[in-house]
């Protein structure tokens, strides 16, 4: 019977199953409720179908589980008597086919009444191309309608809403890939170029005029495909670096990196106290160098220790909170315990001496100079960050303790503290990711064809001074953050440090820090590109077979759904474990990620909460951008 024959549900879809036969085969006819006394041969098991009648949803009830019983009974059956007001008002009586009545007690959790489905018509068959080569099931969309039907007084159930599994991978390739030896889901999808390509050619026609004796001949020759141009850097949408960075390259080089660190050791030797400090420990070294023969040794020690320095500097100065170019205070202690430098049984080296080390090295002689104007009076310069490393490593390793010598002291506290401990994404090179992830073909067609756009972006967020006054060129860490709160960047996976970290990695070496300052904390458009591939790369972006899947359009009303919905709707898609962090391991190509980033980063500029059906268009974006941009001024 159907559902409203059963009065939505409130008369039990049973049915009565003998378990005896007589001696003529015949079943037996015994009650299910019948007196308890009477033999267990003799009963009835009762079995209730709570769903279209299948195998795996009837449920028989047996007559031997006791009260004490501990296996895990969850839906009871008993005996309806007329007239007992032991149960009324607390359990509804269900009629049985047999006449009697029974009530049901379901242990864990509460019943609802059933809601019947109406079967959905199908889809269409496909009539073209495009409906036959899509991308999602294609009773995806009936799917999604049947996790929500009517139920009863105007009600929505919320019903389990089915994801239909993914079919096995082949065991082999049978188109041409970019890789054939991987046998994942990604380098079935990463054809090769010449996939795309069709080849269309004509033959010759004789057409035959009836109305004339005469044959014409018609020849359209083929033309082969335009080969290509190879793709190269220099033609790409990253071509402006050629001028912009100091390094006249694509890349930071060396020479840029050997300027900076003749900067930043000039600059840590111009300080009288870490000098007068060294030359003095450097009398106890059994080594017996002089003056300038051991300052000459200590600076290439130095040099060969500088990369990791800088790039140690430039991780833990962006998880303080102030300016993202100093270590600050909170951001050094961090240091400390990942380190494990300070040592409570050390005798120069505790916690209350690394903090007496910040202060020194922190100090200021000349409070009127250029670099005075730049540094911070609670944050250290990456040349006080060296000068802080060279105290600790005395204080650490020398004065005796393990050796006498202030380079052997240094080479120790790099290879026994700083380099096993600190996290590996402080040892980043923004080379790998720039070389290996961002500078690619697929992602410059990606930028190309949204670069108006991506332009408009970058100078609407553009702000104005806090203190008034013209808007700069470039973009600020102020700007930075602004947009990266504005799009919905930041969550639980990703946070604040995580925004700065990639402003900072985005920029291109500056070997200057007094002269270059200013150029130091911009970032150009170029490097703003580079900014969105880094949080790409870092952040979670759904695939769009598992976007469509879950039944998101796009992947800006998936995050929409995820702000809204908490951490049980955060997690609606499984985050995959190379959305990690920066240094998580990389699966898919960087330009589906991008795709996926600028969707919600279009989307998101468009959306106008007070009119929210108001569809989405991509002129209709550029222009608002460009409004809103001349209203911020000049």
């Amino acid at each position: 019977p159907s559902t409203r024959e059963r009065e939505v549900g409130r008369m039990a879809m049973t049915m009565l199953a003998p378990t005896t036969v007589d001696p003529l085969g015949n079943p037996a006819t015994q009650d299910i409720l019948s007196d308890p006394a009477e033999k267990d041969s003799q009963l009835m098991s009762l079995r209730v179908a709570v769903a279209p009648k299948r195998g795996r949803t009837m449920i028989t009830f047996r007559t031997d589980v006791f009260e004490h019983d501990q296996r895990s009974a969850r839906l009871a059956m008993f005996e309806h008597i007329n007239g007992s007001k032991v149960y009324d008002g607390l359990f509804p009586d269900y009629k049985l086919p047999n006449g009697k009545a029974a009530h049901y007690y379901y242990h864990a959790g509460g019943l609802v009444d059933e809601a019947e489905v109406d079967l959905l018509d199908p889809p269409m068959r496909p009539s073209n191309l495009e409906k036959a080569l899509q991308n999602a099931l294609p009773m995806n969309a009936d799917l999604v309608k049947m996790t929500k039907p009517p139920g009863p007084d105007g009600m929505w159930l919320d019903l389990y809403k089915p994801i239909p599994g993914k079919c096995p991978l082949p065991l082999k390739h049978t188109l041409k890939v970019k890789d054939n030896s991987r046998l994942d889901a990604d380098s079935f999808a990463d054809l090769d170029d010449n996939n795309i390509l069709f080849l269309v050619a004509t033959n010759k026609v004789i057409k035959k005029d009836t109305r004339e004796t005469r044959t014409k001949i018609e020849v359209k020759p083929v033309r082969p495909p335009t080969p290509k141009e190879p793709w190269t850097l220099p033609k790409s949408i990253f071509k402006a670096r050629l001028k912009e960075c100091e390094s006249k390259a694509f890349f930071d080089s060396q020479k840029v990196a050997n300027k900076m660190f003749e900067k930043d050791w000039s600059l840590c030797m111009s300080k009288d106290k870490i000098v007068s400090m060294l030359s003095r420990e450097n009398k106890g070294s059994y080594k017996r160098y002089d003056d300038e023969q051991f300052l000459k040794e200590l600076k290439k020690c130095m040099h060969k220790h500088y990369a990791t320095i800088n790039s140690a500097f430039n991780f833990y100065a962006t998880q303080g909170s102030g300016s993202p170019f100093h270590v600050q205070l909170n951001a050094y202690t961090c240091f400390l315990d990942d380190t494990q430098i300070p040592s409570s049984d050390s005798k120069f080296c505790k916690r209350s001496d690394c903090d007496t080390t910040f202060i020194v090295a922190n100090y200021q002689a000349d409070k009127k100079s250029d670099l005075a104007k730049i540094n911070e009076d609670h944050g250290l310069l990456k040349f006080e960050f060296m000068e802080v490393i060279m105290r600790m490593a005395v204080m650490k390793h020398g004065k005796d303790q393990a050796t006498t010598d202030v380079i052997e002291a240094i080479d120790m506290l790099f290879d026994q503290q700083i380099s096993p401990n600190i996290p590996q994404i402080a040892l980043v090179d923004k080379n790998d990711f720039i070389r290996d992830r961002l500078y690619c073909e697929e992602v410059d067609d990606i930028y190309k064809k949204h670069e108006k756009l991506l332009r408009a972006i970058y100078s609407r967020y553009r702000l104005p001074p806090k203190t008034g006054g013209v808007r700069r060129k470039t973009l600020t860490i102020d700007d930075w953050e602004k947009f990266c709160n504005d799009m919905g960047f930041v969550d639980q996976k990703f946070g604040i440090p995580d925004v700065r970290l990639s402003y900072v990695w985005c920029r291109m070496m500056v070997s200057d820090v007094v002269a270059s300052y200013d150029k130091m904390i911009s970032m150009t458009f170029i490097d703003f590109l580079e900014a969105l591939g880094w949080v790409a790369d870092t952040k979670f972006i759904p695939p769009s077979i598992e976007l469509e899947t879950a039944g998101f359009a796009n992947w800006f009303e998936w995050q929409q759904h995820t702000e809204q919905g908490g951490d049980e709707a955060f997690n609606i898609i499984p985050h995959r474990e190379s959305a990690s962090s920066f240094v998580a391991e990389k699966k898919r190509p960087l330009a589906v990620k991008v795709t996926g980033l600028l969707d919600i980063v279009f989307r998101r500029l468009f959306f106008d909460p007070a009119n929210p059906d108001n569809e989405f268009t991509y002129e209709g974006c550029i222009n608002l951008m460009k409004k809103t941009d001349k209203n911020l001024g000049p």
